[in-house]
């Protein structure tokens, strides 16, 4: 005993019995049968039916016997339905259009046909417009535009980014406008003249200067740093220096580093101007220490070789002749070095050189104690 398919129903059963006997027996045409034996075989319904899986169910094991050619639905044969179309399994009674597998196309309901829309061609596998369609520029089979940096421009793969496409095909950009690339990968219209977009694309002005006429530059009274326009400006005056910095008011950039040249031994007065061992930078001036104890007021120290040297004050300058020397020149050194590296007696004021050092005038020579000391 076995249980009837759903397929299976009372009006098949009743339109199977009405049959001729002959039909019947020779076919068994609309009537259930199984569709393989045990062993997995096909099983014969009669001499011109065999048995049909059918359309609603064609997982069961049961089918329907029908004539060569013929489709099995809901227990009942038909003849197959013309190309394009398919039975309707909702009642069984009529045919419908297959759906169409090409992407894009438009069915027409009383012929089944599957057409392109008006204007688009078949081209690799796609309806598609050939003047503006990226996938089938040109033409069938066309050309596939690079669909990041092109566009299909009349039926032609243009590049975009330009001032005349540039986010799309016609997109042309105003007057001392220009087509820009955007972070994303994508392009922009940009008015130029712009800080954010001085003279040319993402060209920013920096450190306070404005756009004029596509050049960036400093404010009035601003010092332009060297560099370009990514240096700051440095206002009132004051240097750019190493790095884009600013060096502070009153201040001056030598070799890289900000030094106030009012105080800077090594750039007293200017870049590079070092001033002598033992000398103080006061407001830019390299100045030797004062001479205490003179006769003049403010006679400070004699430079030589680089360095401040005291030749006022005088060793036994109790002595009567150093004495009445000091007198006679009371702002006077007893030594000079007229070429900046040469230690000279100071002879145009009378100072006597004997033996390698400077006596006072009329010493003459060196006594034994190797004291200055009158001709014998």
């Amino acid at each position: 005993m076995y249980t009837l398919p759903k397929f299976i129903t009372a009006h098949s059963l009743e339109r199977a019995s009405v049959r001729t006997l002959k039909d019947w027996i020779r076919n068994y045409e609309g009537m259930l049968c199984r569709k393989t034996d045990t062993l997995g075989q096909p099983l014969a319904c009669g001499f011109e039916t065999s048995c049909v899986a059918e359309a609603i169910d064609s997982t069961s094991e049961y089918g329907v016997c029908c004539r060569s050619g013929q489709t099995a639905c809901r227990g009942h044969c038909y003849d197959p339905c013309p190309p394009g179309t398919t039975r309707d399994l909702t009642d069984c009674l009529g045919c419908v259009c297959l759906p169409c597998t090409v992407y894009g196309q438009i069915q027409d309901p009383n012929t089944c046909a599957c057409t392109c829309p008006a204007g688009e061609i078949l081209s690799n596998g796609l309806c598609c417009n050939p003047l503006n369609d990226t996938r089938c520029c040109g033409g069938s089979p066309g050309q596939l535009c690079d669909p990041f940096t092109q566009d299909c421009c009349g039926g032609v793969c243009t590049t975009l980014g330009t001032d005349t496409n540039c986010r799309s095909c016609g997109d042309a950009v105003p007057t001392d406008w220009k087509c820009c690339a955007t972070p994303f990968g994508t392009y922009k219209p940009t008015e130029l003249g712009t800080t954010a977009n001085c003279g040319d694309c993402r060209n920013v002005c920096t450190g306070g200067r404005a756009c004029v006429y596509g050049v960036c530059h400093c404010p009035n009274g601003a010092r332009e740093c060297p560099g370009g326009a990514n240096k700051p400006c440095c206002p009132n005056g004051r240097e750019c220096c190493a790095g884009g910095s600013c060096c502070p008011t009153n201040t001056k950039c030598c070799n890289g580093v900000c030094v106030n040249t009012n105080t800077n031994l090594s750039n007293c007065g200017g870049c590079n101007i070092k001033c002598p061992q033992g000398a103080a930078c006061n407001t830019g001036v390299c100045e030797c220490p004062l001479i205490p104890n003179l006769p003049a007021s403010g006679v400070r120290e004699v430079v030589c070789n680089g360095k401040c040297y005291d030749w006022f004050t005088i060793s036994g300058g109790d002595h009567p002749a150093w004495v009445r020397w000091r007198a006679a020149h009371p702002g006077e050194p007893w030594a000079i070095c007229p070429e900046g590296d040469n230690f000279q007696c100071n002879t145009q004021a009378g100072i006597e050189t004997v033996e390698g050092g400077c006596c006072p005038p009329g010493y003459t020579r060196r006594g034994e104690d190797g004291k200055c000391a009158l001709p014998t």
